[in-house]
């Protein structure tokens, strides 16, 4: 997997699109408890991107870092 984005679908559910590197595209539902702003949204796809390729932990807080986990 090369990268991961997070893109709202509504107040519970989020859609993860995963791009891998010989080209297939996977998407999948993830559902949230309580909606998420655009910024923590970004932090998580870093957070994501980080548990993959282990490149530059983002800096989150600790309700995001749990919210990360829960969803990784």
């Amino acid at each position: 997997i090369l990268e991961i984005k997070l893109l709202y679908i509504d107040q519970r559910r989020l859609l993860c699109v995963l791009v891998t590197d010989f080209g297939l595209v996977r998407t999948e539902i993830l559902y949230t408890e309580k909606k998420l702003s655009s910024f923590t949204l970004k932090r998580l796809e870093a957070y994501f991107n980080w548990r993959l390729n282990g490149i530059e932990k983002p800096v989150l807080d600790p309700e995001e870092e749990a919210i990360g986990a829960q969803l990784y």
